[in-house]
């Protein structure tokens, strides 16, 4: 009997065309699938294959419109790539309803803060606390922003904030107390950060007048009044610091005709037209102007001094005493603020005690409870913390 050879080929060549089709349709399946191909992109994301992750992105918006899962992953291979507009684009186009939204924004106002385009940054930063006013980390991100803008009441209203939500450390609580006179950093440092903030978004007014600012203290007031002058807008805390700086070159007329522009209630100049009514011999006004400044930025040191000794002179001598004897007290903790610059994060219990003693007898009562809490935290069991605080909270909700 003869073989026949032919049959079991045709057979062959059929179960191998039948295993190609089907090899094709899987084929076919996983390039035509959305949800595969967005977990192909995904894994490549998470293996750091970003070049490649872009082109199965590429695919994956030709297949369906992005969903919101999409458009976090393209921002992530965008952040990555470098492309920060269009991962902002991206990020921006998550809607305020989903559980990804205050993740978005955040992600928008670090990139943002990242390149220095404070005013952008804090517009996020801003809608992710809208979102969720307990985001400690957006809290965190707008001390940043504010600390380098010289936001002194901005920057105490954030960390007082903080200081609910979660528990400071000791170099934060240490910052909190510096911010309302003491809020400076090095100008070799602070002054490239602003020149190229104003640079990255020459609108950004806050950062002007910071800049100006440290400007001033170096004694570079032209330089200082330039940048203020360069400034596109006009607004009145733009015009405020102008004027400080005129007054430094001695310029009177030039401020007092700028001043009659500026309507009376005005807080970003109450300082100001304090000096100038104590200048000119009527302390009665200058009462009314340092306490609109007063109440502006509470608890100031320069304020307090100047509005007890417009009181005394006013005639109100009990009420000017007492605000004397009060900036003494922040003097006296400025003074040990300052002392302990260097060492304060190798300080332990009995430091923190005199710190909020000190923060206590100047008036900073929220600020004496963050050293009492930290003082808790490393010891559950310390009396004395434990008795002032529950003295500073009977002070706190006393009318």
């Amino acid at each position: 009997m003869s073989l026949n050879w032919k049959k079991p080929l045709r057979i062959s060549l059929a179960l191998l065309c039948l295993a190609g089709s089907l090899f094709l349709m899987k084929s076919f399946v996983i390039v035509s699938d959305p949800q595969m191909i967005y977990e192909r992109a995904l894994s490549l994301v998470e293996t750091e294959h970003f070049d490649e992750a872009d082109q199965v992105l590429v695919k994956l918006r030709k297949l369906r419109d992005p969903s919101v899962l999409d458009h976090g992953l393209q921002a992530r291979v965008d952040i990555a790539k470098g492309r920060l507009d269009q991962a902002i684009a991206s990020l921006s186009a998550i809607p305020d309803d989903h559980p990804l939204a205050g993740w978005a924004r955040l992600r928008c106002g670090q990139l943002e803060r990242s390149r220095l385009r404070f005013r952008q940054a804090e517009k996020w930063l801003q809608e992710v606390i809208d979102l969720d006013e307990n985001s400690v980390e957006a809290r965190r991100e707008l001390v940043y922003v504010y600390g380098m803008q010289l936001r002194r009441a901005d920057l105490h209203e954030q960390l007082r904030r903080l200081n609910k939500l979660t528990l400071l450390k000791a170099k934060e609580i240490w910052v909190w107390c510096m911010v309302r006179d003491l809020a400076w950093w090095h100008p070799e440092e602070h002054v490239p950060i602003l020149e190229k903030a104003i640079e990255a978004d020459p609108e950004d007014f806050r950062s002007r007048i910071a800049l100006a600012e440290v400007l001033r203290r170096q004694g570079l007031t032209d330089q200082a009044l330039s940048k203020i002058e360069q400034s596109p807008e006009n607004r009145v805390e733009l015009r405020a610091k102008r004027m400080e700086l005129l007054i430094d070159q001695n310029r009177m007329e030039q401020v007092e005709v700028m001043l009659d522009q500026i309507a009376v209630d005005e807080p970003s100049v109450a300082i100001l037209r304090g000096r100038m009514a104590m200048s000119k011999g009527d302390p009665k006004s200058a009462v009314r102007f340092f306490e609109l400044a007063e109440k502006a930025e509470p608890g100031r040191r320069e304020i307090v001094a100047n509005l007890g000794q417009a009181s005394i002179q006013a005639g109100d001598s009990v009420k000017g005493k007492n605000l004397v004897q009060m900036s003494g007290k922040i003097d006296s903790l400025n003074n040990l603020l300052l002392k302990l610059e260097k060492s304060i994060e190798k300080t332990g219990a009995e430091t923190w005690r005199e710190l909020a003693k000190a923060c206590e007898d100047a008036g900073r009562v929220a600020e004496a409870r963050a050293w009492q809490s930290l003082i808790i935290a490393n010891n559950p069991f310390d009396q004395p913390a434990q008795s002032a605080i529950f003295r500073i909270d009977s002070k706190l909700k006393t009318p």
